[in-house]
């Protein structure tokens, strides 16, 4: 055990000579917190901190540091409270799979150097941008849901991506009313259950001896967020670069609960290849241009619609939508029987 130790110390300082710019991770009592390249800890040992956190082993006996980084092909990070980003893992140059979701992460700088990830799970963040993305060639399955993305991009060197996971994305002052509207919504239920309890010979403030009534939760206008009232929030958008990047090979896009209405869906018609949309929970609202951008998506087989609303309430929704197209044969998570669309275009 000595002699390994002292092994893994030599190669620690060979890579100590190797330059790691950027932010690194260092292990707390509770989190890993980001700490700049200025530290006075060595750089290598804040990445080997960091991949043995993820690794959940430790190199074998007689096994170099850098042979080790290169065994390790999946890394768990997930719900750590990982801040900043994560560069470092840029040494384990044969990642395949990278578990990141529910941390703090802003950023994803230093992805794009992996050149051999296939399945990136970033759920559940604090990103903003993806000015500083740069998505590795291999990768088939990305999740970005529940961060605070706006615009899409950085996706122009995917070749083989296969499932894009983008739902929920939220912006830092909807989480502020979010919490608000929570908190509002405990204290009317604390407010009725304790109006309930004590219903009789309950004194008011006044003094008086008239039960108390609890306040109820009024309900947002129509097509309004919940969350935020009468406010919309930005629909999302993917960078036509990236759209098209991504058309020859996409087969699943998932947008639920994004703020998008119609002419904010149509750009993805160019994925001629997608076989399954999930655009739940959005402000579609017009049955014309969702057929127009069915009938010209010949391989699409799956969608989900409901949650707009506007676009499920008007009349003959699912035979509108059935006619339109030959391909989809469910909607809704309802099969489509031939017999049905026979009926229907008869």
């Amino acid at each position: 055990r000595a002699l390994a130790r002292r092994r893994l110390c030599q190669d620690a300082e060979e890579l100590s000579s190797r330059s790691i710019h950027g932010s690194y991770f260092h292990p707390n009592s509770s989190s890993f917190s980001l700490i700049s390249g200025s530290s006075k800890m060595p750089s290598h040992m804040l990445a080997e901190d960091l991949i043995m956190k993820g690794a959940k082993r430790r190199p074998t006996l007689g096994q170099s540091i850098s042979d080790f980084y290169a065994s390790i092909t999946h890394l768990h990070f997930q719900n750590l409270r990982i801040v900043g980003d994560v560069e470092p893992i840029r040494l384990c140059a044969n990642l395949r799979v990278l578990y990141l979701y529910e941390n703090r992460l802003t950023s994803l700088k230093g992805i794009g150097q992996l050149r051999k990830l296939t399945n990136l799970y970033a759920q559940d963040n604090r990103i903003a941008d993806l000015a500083d993305f740069e998505a590795p060639p291999a990768l088939t399955q990305l999740y970005l849901g529940g961060n605070r993305l706006s615009l899409i991009e950085g996706l122009e060197g995917c070749e083989a991506l296969e499932e894009l996971h983008l739902e929920g994305q939220r912006q830092p002052e909807r989480e502020v009313v979010e919490a608000g509207f929570l908190a509002h919504i405990a204290t009317v239920r604390i407010a009725e259950e304790e109006g309930t309890d004590g219903a009789k010979g309950t004194d008011m403030a006044d003094g008086s001896d008239e039960p108390t009534t609890a306040p109820t939760a009024q309900a947002p206008a129509t097509g309004a967020d919940p969350f935020t009232g009468g406010a919309t929030m930005p629909a999302l958008s993917i960078a036509p670069a990236s759209l098209m990047a991504i058309a020859p090979t996409l087969r699943k896009l998932v947008m639920h609960h994004n703020g998008l209405d119609d002419e904010a869906l149509e750009p993805i018609v160019v994925l001629q290849a997608l076989t399954s949309l999930d655009a739940r929970h959005n402000r579609l609202s017009s049955v014309a241009r969702l057929q127009q951008l069915l009938v010209r998506m010949p391989q699409l087989v799956s969608v989900l619609l409901h949650g707009n609303d506007e676009l499920k309430s008007a009349p003959k929704f699912r035979e509108r939508v059935i006619v339109a197209t030959h391909a989809v044969a469910e909607l809704d998570g309802k099969p489509i029987k031939e017999s049905e669309r026979a009926f229907l275009l008869q």
